[in-house]
């Protein structure tokens, strides 16, 4: 097995994240694999030049190790807040005469971000209404709550009211927050990097970073991230050392464009990626699940044209339900398949598909189409993996596939279903009655690393048109 230093090594949030390790996110890999490497913090182009001269083992903030730094709440440095007088507006019109961009109840504000400010620093939660639609060039959002372990994370809602927010340049910075962004006709984040911290710390990460932090999408029409220059900056969306996102209520999300291969060629950036420190106080070697992706009722998340992963799901749970849908397609590339990981990757999690819902991964030119340690699909509900390069469908947890659930897989190089066996876990299957499992692969439809792979009565088992080019069935699991 490989070892990857996911996206950027080890982000800690907390004060003394100067002194964090590296955390090492083991992934999956083809056997006898020869290649090691590491995904590290992807910098920025003017950053790589910076680094040149041989502080390799610091990134743009001065940390060494490349941690991600914790940001100090708002008035602890000098670009912090600004006074109270310069951004509210009281009654309808600000100081200058013009209308306020957004409001907290009665009170107007000249810009999102002043509002999103004064929020931070109530002692409540906070709805914030924008007033109109909004397009920002270059500032992006940032929301900071308090990093006392013993104050709650600050829940802040961002109800666009049917209009329309587009961030250019910069993304959507948050520590320590619950943030909801609800009623959104358009919201559209086009960037590589965010505004990081109020001392420029952690821009490079991604597009949208929380860290950590819980994003929602709520009624949101069309949500889009994607990048403007794919080769440069950082993941789509971010979230470190704990916290959720839930895209849910009729909201379809797309992010792509996030190609940056990282500085090792192999280890670049996922449109959505999530992580943690391996350390005992937060996720205890991956034994700790963080957070979730909750993909709810009539929504949609689609992740495509990225490098390592559509998504990378560490260590979280995944759930798409109640008429739902999960896609991924064409990440990766498939001139160099070893080079990239897969569509998802959900190496420590449990995927559950629920309700008439689905998760499909088609077309990705890399390792694995699918990769998830639990998988449980209802009577209702379907995963596919079509023509994804090497794997198909992978798992090394327990896999059921509850009566009437379908899981295909169609033309792949290496198995279509793979029971595999990855850090001394070994996948089992149970198909249950009525249950139809189908796999066809230019290897083998299904292949057994694994412990238990179980048919019961009634069920559906097809492995069809699968072609072995040699004798030693090693080989035909696994071309190179």
């Amino acid at each position: 097995m490989r070892k990857r230093l996911f996206i950027f090594a080890a982000a800690t949030c907390f004060a003394l994240s100067a002194f964090a390790t590296p955390a090492f996110a083991e992934e999956p890999s083809l056997p006898d694999e020869p290649t090691s490497s590491s995904e590290a913090l992807v910098q920025s182009d003017e950053n790589s030049n910076e680094n040149s001269d041989g502080n390799s083992n610091e990134n743009s903030d001065g940390n060494s190790n490349g941690n991600v730094k914790e940001d100090a709440l708002p008035g602890g440095s000098d670009d912090s807040l600004p006074d109270k007088e310069s951004y509210i507006v009281e009654g309808r019109t600000n100081p200058s005469g013009t209308d306020p961009v957004a409001k907290i109840g009665n009170t107007g504000y000249a810009t999102l971000q002043a509002a999103i400010d004064a929020a931070c620093l109530t002692s409540s939660d906070a709805t914030i209404t924008l007033q109109s639609d909004l397009e920002l060039n270059n500032e992006g959002l940032r929301f900071i709550g308090s990093d006392d372990p013993n104050v709650p994370w600050k829940k802040i809602t961002l109800n666009a009211d049917n209009h329309s927010l587009t961030l250019n340049q910069k993304g959507i910075y948050a520590t320590h927050c619950e943030v909801t962004i609800e009623n959104c006709r358009e919201l559209t984040v086009h960037a590589g990097t965010n505004p990081g911290g109020t001392d420029g710390s952690n821009t490079n990460i991604s597009a949208v970073l929380f860290c950590p932090g819980t994003l929602i999408l709520d009624k949101c029409d069309t949500v889009t991230i994607t990048n403007p220059e794919p080769t440069t900056g950082g993941s789509g969306l971010c979230i470190y050392n704990g916290g959720n996102l839930c895209i849910q209520n009729n909201t379809r999300f797309t992010v792509s464009g996030f190609m940056n291969p990282g500085p090792d060629g192999e280890d670049g950036c996922s449109g959505i990626y999530i992580d943690s420190d391996t350390d005992v106080n937060h996720n205890n070697n991956y034994q700790k699940i963080m957070g979730q992706i909750v993909v709810s009722n009539n929504s949609t998340l689609t992740a495509t044209n990225c490098f390592h992963n559509g998504i990378t799901a560490n260590p979280v749970d995944v759930e798409v339900t109640n008429n739902s849908e999960i896609n991924v397609n064409r990440n990766g590339d498939a001139t160099d398949p070893y080079a990239h990981q897969g569509g998802i990757g959900c190496y420590y999690g449990t995927m559950t598909i629920s309700n008439n819902s689905r998760v499909i991964s088609e077309n990705n030119g890399s390792t694995f189409g699918i990769f998830v340690h639990n998988l449980d699909v209802d009577g209702t509900s379907k995963i596919e993996s079509r023509y994804d390069t090497i794997y198909g469908i992978a798992f090394n947890g327990n896999a059921v596939l509850q009566s009437g659930a379908k899981m295909t897989s169609v033309g792949h190089w290496g198995p279509g279903i793979a029971l595999y066996d990855f850090k001394g876990s070994k996948g089992s299957l149970t198909v249950q009655k009525d249950a139809v499992l189908s796999s066809s692969s230019t290897a083998v439809g299904l292949a057994n690393g694994g412990n238990n792979f179980n048919v019961l009565a009634g069920a559906q088992v097809y492995l069809n048109d699968n072609r072995c080019r040699s004798r030693q069935l090693s080989q035909c699991y696994y071309y190179r």
